[in-house]
Formats: C-alpha cells, structure tokens, sequence
C-alpha cells in the first residue's frame, strides 16, 4: 500500500503465487481446509464414537425396542409379553454393562425406548407406524456419522465451514479464529443433540401420569373429591379401557382416591371426609359397540375405518354394561369438548368418522359398568344418579360414616376372568 502499512491478514486471501492460472485459489482453499479437518479429525472421531457409543451404543439402545416390535407384531398384539421381553434383553445388556465396568447410557436410552414403544402400541395398536419413520430417520442420521467417520473429516464442521445456507464458499472470507471456531461446531452440535435427547427424556419421563406415585397423586384426587362432594365418579376400568398406561394408571389412582376419600385418617390435609356413593367405568370403547357402527357404516354405503380394528381386537371377554345413558342431543357438544384437546386428538380421527345421524339410530347412549355402590341398585341402569334418592339424602349417606357395599361388580368381573 502507499502508505507502507501492510494489510492484516483477515481483511481477506491474499491472491495465489502463481497467477498464471494453473492453480485455483478457491481449490486451494478447499484443500487447505480438508487437511485441516484431516488432522482434527482423530479428536472429532473420539467424541462421536462418545456420543453414539459405535456398534455397541446401537445394540444397546435399539436391541430392547427391536425385540418389543418382534415380539409384538407376532404373538397378537398382546403388550404385556412384548414389554418384558423387552425389559428382559435390556436388562441382561444392563448387567453385562456393569460387569464389564461399561457406561450405562446407550442403555438407558433403550429403556426408554420400550416405553415409547409401549405407549405407541397401546394407543395405536401397531407398534410398527411409529418405529419405520424413526428407523429412517435415525438411518438417514447414522449415515451421515458413519460417513464422517470413515472419511476421517467431521462432516458438520466441513458444511459449516464452506458454505452458507445459500451454497456461497464461505471458507475464503473467514479468518482462522471463525474456521476454527465453525471446525469445532461439529463438537457443539454433537453434544447438544446428545445432552438435549438425554435432558428430553428425563424431562418426558418426569411428567408422564402413568409413572406418578400412585399415593400423591390419590392425594391430590382426595383432595378434589372432598372439596367438589361428588356423589358419583367415573373412570377407566383396570384395563385402561384399552391398555393406555395414562387410562391404567387414572384407574389405579381414582381406585385409590374413591376408597380413602371417606376415611378421616386418610389425607387429614384433604379436607372433611367425603365418600361418593357410586363408582362406574366408562366402557364406550368396545368390541359390541366398533361392530355395530363397521356395519352400520358399511350398510350405508360409507367406507369404515374400523376394519383393520376388528382383525386386531384383543381376545377377551366383554365387559358387562350395567347403565346405558341416552345421550345423542349431546353427541356435538361431546365432540367438540374431545377436540378442543388438539394435543390429545386428531380432529380427523376415526372417533369422529360415524356421523351423529347414524349413531343416534345405532347407538344413542354412552355406556357404563358399575363398578361399586354404597346405596341399593336395581340393573340394568339408564342413569348414573338411580338409587341416591334426593340431593339432601345422598349428602347425608356421604357423610354417615360405615359404608357397606351394597353392589360390587369388581369382585364379579374378577370371577369372570
């Protein structure tokens, strides 16, 4: 420059030696950069092979899910047998682990694998619709890792380093300080997509209702139940309505709750002893009722989306319906109530594929198996409040204290099974 002041070295490349043309600045600087990724690359091996664990990280943590989709899509769908041969095989890799003095991590991520599983299958009955599109997606992801490894470059640190979003070469206008900052982006976003699936998980698994202690959250119900006095109160039944952990575990703490609710001893915090007189499980989930609307469905001339349901319906006994509640001027209330829960359910969702017309002719009640009463009952029932007398009446039978039974459809079913 004229001033006799040299310009720093960041402001930009300085033009290649050889101008002639032979050689171009912009190879060049790929290259450059390449035997700069290939000289970390080591390094960037060890932390990958860290964070995904190599062959043993996926055995570990894809095996037990493996094993639950097998053993479910082959032995009738049935979830109990899928989830202990899955715990099973994780278990033994678990104890193989500790014996070897190995870390535990891609393990743990196996663990909770099965329960991802078992809530999917449960829900959906088909454990397969949500493993295919992970199995691409961590393929499509394990890919790019393998590749990265044999090639001997951290591949996210190269992109990072050549080019922006809109495919510029990048890697000519950064200094060293930002090429050595963006080579190392692969170590950050490696470890944030580690640390992020572990702290996901942990937090998921720290919120989901089916892992809740089964005693604070009787308590927190006790406490609703003496505060609101209910005289009736209705619930999953022990299969969850179908085995959704959420349904099973709803039914084991309102179970709970309904029984130590009247108990003065039970929950002092909770406020004033109250005891509902009638316990009932919602039984609208079930095979009688699926069928009548696939035929009614089909008789009309629509198509149904419960055929596939039918083929994979679980073989046990019905459930006996003791109070059928007429209903089907509340259907459209009952719906948009259900969808106004849009993280819960899919407005197009086959609960809602029978148009209200048909099920008021086919079935225009929602139906009830009484579980436990406190007062006399006749069967079958066509509402919940049958045998409570007057409001007065019911408030003082809640709160007289020595409740005997007067009907007890649990012991009935259990002998039916």
């Amino acid at each position: 420059m004229a001033d006799g002041h040299q310009a720093p070295e960041s402001e930009g490349p300085r033009p290649p030696a050889d101008s002639a043309g032979s050689h171009d600045p912009i190879e060049s600087t790929i290259e450059e950069r390449l035997e700069e990724l290939r000289t970390d690359s080591p390094a960037e091996r060890k932390l990958l092979a860290r964070a995904i664990g190599g062959w043993r990280g996926i055995i570990d943590s894809g095996l037990p899910s493996a094993v639950f989709v097998v053993v479910y899509s082959f032995n009738g769908h049935a979830l109990a047998p899928a989830v202990w041969s899955a715990v099973a095989v994780g278990a033994i890799i678990a104890v193989l682990r500790l014996i070897r003095r190995e870390d535990l991590t891609q393990i743990a991520g196996g663990f909770a694998g099965i329960l991802v599983s078992a809530f999917v299958a449960s829900r959906t009955g088909a454990a397969e619709d949500f493993f295919l599109p992970g199995l691409l997606v961590n393929l499509a992801y394990g890919s790019a890792a393998l590749l990265s490894v044999l090639v001997g470059w951290p591949l996210l640190g190269f992109l990072l380093t050549q080019y922006t979003i809109t495919g510029f070469d990048a890697s000519a206008h950064l200094s060293e300080e930002t090429k050595s900052a963006a080579n190392g982006a692969a170590k950050g976003i490696w470890r944030s997509i580690f640390y992020s699936a572990v702290g996901g998980w942990i937090l998921l698994l720290s919120f989901l209702f089916a892992v809740q202690d089964v005693d604070e959250a009787a308590g927190r119900l006790v406490k609703v139940l003496r505060e609101f006095r209910p005289h009736v109160v209705t619930t999953y039944d022990e299969n969850g309505g179908y085995p959704h952990p959420d349904h099973i575990m709803t039914h084991t703490v309102s179970m709970s709750a309904f029984a130590a609710a009247g108990d003065p001893a039970a929950y002092p915090h909770a406020g004033q002893p109250w005891q509902p007189l009638k316990l009932y499980y919602n039984q609208t989930f079930s095979r009688t009722r699926i069928l009548a609307f696939h035929e009614a469905l089909l008789a009309e001339g629509l198509e149904s989306p419960y055929g596939e349901w039918m083929t994979r319906w679980p073989d046990r006994p019905e459930r006996t319906v003791t109070t059928q509640v007429e209903c089907a001027d509340y259907f459209p209330a009952r719906d948009a109530a259900l969808r106004a829960h849009a993280t819960q359910i899919d407005a197009d969702s086959t609960f809602f594929a029978v148009p209200h017309e048909l099920q008021r002719r086919i079935w225009p009640h929602e139906d009830y198996e009484l579980a436990l009463a406190y007062v006399p009952v006749e069967l079958p029932e066509s509402e919940l409040f049958a045998g409570l007398g007057s409001v007065a009446a019911a408030d003082a039978a809640a709160t007289r204290g020595a409740w005997q039974a007067e009907y007890d459809g649990r012991t009935m079913m259990e002998g039916a099974r």
